[in-house]
């Protein structure tokens, strides 16, 4: 009769197996998820060019620390102010809106840095700031306009406050022009 001496596997050797297997796993997915998609020309665009999503094919890149800096989804009214060749990705930097009859863009500094979610085609509000009966008082200049431009300086001398250039009504357009000319202090603030 023979005796069968069964062997047990170390505490080891199954925690190291476990955690190659995690890691495995781990890896896997980190790998498997999906890429965002941008927009890529399909055909030659001129500049003064309403965008249409027929104009273009949605394409997933990754591309890193970049992405904010190119066209993920096509927005009413956007207008191209340079050309794109076909095959290229579509940089912001490159589109403006469109003006209705009774609008026009306004390009202000703010007082202080606005807030990292305005950019091209949010909503904001605009406040001024002005001194009554040596008091501070802010007022709404702006209820809501849409952002159609965020610009940073470059280069050695830039000013570290970006430039942000709003669609408004020709009401508005008054109000915050006369704001600017008094050398009021001026907000942009986000808005949903």
């Amino acid at each position: 009769m023979s005796i069968r001496i069964r062997r047990r596997l170390s505490g080891w050797l199954i925690l190291s197996l476990l955690v190659v297997f995690s890691s495995g796993v781990l890896l896997f997915l980190s790998l498997n998820k999906p890429l965002p998609t941008y927009l890529v020309a399909k055909r030659d665009l001129v500049p003064g060019e309403l965008l249409e999503s027929s104009d273009f094919e949605f394409v997933p890149i990754d591309l890193g620390p970049l992405a904010p800096k190119y066209l993920s989804s096509v927005s009413p009214n956007l207008q191209l102010l340079s050309q794109i060749p076909a095959g290229e990705l579509v940089p912001i930097s490159r589109l403006g809106i469109e003006f209705a009859e009774n609008q026009t863009g306004v390009r202000l500094i703010p007082s202080i840095k606005p807030a990292s979610n305005v950019k091209p085609g949010s909503w904001v509000s605009i406040w001024q700031v002005v001194e009554k009966d040596e008091q501070y008082s802010a007022e709404l200049l702006v209820e809501r306009a849409e952002v159609s431009a965020v610009e940073t300086g470059e280069g050695l001398f830039a000013d570290e406050l970006p430039e942000v250039e709003v669609v408004l009504g020709a009401e508005q357009a008054r109000l915050l022009i006369t704001a600017l000319a008094a050398k009021f202090e001026v907000f942009v603030l986000p808005m949903p």
